[in-house]
């Protein structure tokens, strides 16, 4: 199977939600000053097309989750909007190297996807004993919809949405079993209530990995999630303490090697 049936099936995947979510989110743009903007899409580029998805061989795929897709694609307007992915091997080092990671880029949440995606291919041998074009990355968000606006409060997601989200897009489930990735890395801080609520229940779950920053204690846990291997951590910022400190963890106790 190519990533182009993987596509398909992420497509029949989102068609079949989209009318009931589609009714429901205008009528909550309707009734709320701040907007929805439009639902994460997976659809996996370019780069996966020499991916055997029914024999990998000792290709990975990991998929990274943030916390919001922070105004993805604009306000709702109905549209079923796919998403190509960005963080691809063409163009990742390229962009790193250009574009200035702040918290006012309005591609904020891709651009942290694109640091996250830098290192696990720099550290491809360290993290999982292969080189690093047997390593995909595809990025993901727990929240699959929040809120656009160019104010402070962008990304912000009400009880509203989040209901939205359970009762009608609840989707995430299903992407795992089209795609089938070998680790979710959870970039999501303290989050672990929205993992369990658009997810499934957290399993197996290892002691706590402590680490101390300037900014106070941090730590890394290992568990299982639907039967799949996945390491909760930190967002990934260039000058955040806790990004840096993870990495370093990580790589001293092999975590993704387990």
């Amino acid at each position: 199977m190519n990533h182009e049936k993987i596509n398909e099936q992420l497509d029949e995947l989102y068609k079949k939600h989209w009318h009931e979510l589609s009714n429901k989110l205008k009528k909550y743009n309707q009734e709320n000053e701040l907007k929805a903007s439009h639902p994460l899409l997976l659809k996996l580029g370019q780069h996966f097309k020499n991916f055997d998805f029914n024999n990998r061989g000792g290709q990975k795929i990991v998929m990274c989750f943030g916390q919001e897709t922070n105004g993805n694609g604009g306000e709702f307007l109905g549209e079923l909007k796919g998403y190509e992915e960005l963080i691809n091997q063409q163009n990742c080092s390229k962009r790193y190297a250009k574009e200035k990671f702040t918290k006012s880029h309005k591609n904020y949440h891709r651009w942290c996807g694109v640091i996250a995606h830098r290192w696990l291919k720099e550290k491809s041998q360290e993290l999982f004993n292969t080189n690093s074009e047997n390593v995909f990355v595809i990025w993901n968000n727990i929240r699959k919809i929040s809120t656009t606006t160019n104010t402070v409060q962008r990304g912000k997601i009400g009880s509203g949405l989040k209901e939205i989200t359970e009762t009608y897009f609840k989707v995430i489930p299903q992407e795992l079993e089209i795609i089938k990735p070998d680790l979710l890395f959870f970039c999501t801080g303290n989050n672990d209530a929205d993992i369990e609520r658009f997810i499934g229940n957290i399993e197996n779950e290892k002691p706590l990995y402590k680490f101390s920053t300037s900014k106070g204690e941090g730590n890394l846990r290992c568990f299982t999630i639907n039967g799949y291997k996945a390491v909760r951590g930190y967002y990934p910022k260039l000058n955040s303490a806790y990004w840096k400190e993870q990495k370093n963890v990580i790589l001293k106790e092999k975590f993704f090697l387990v």
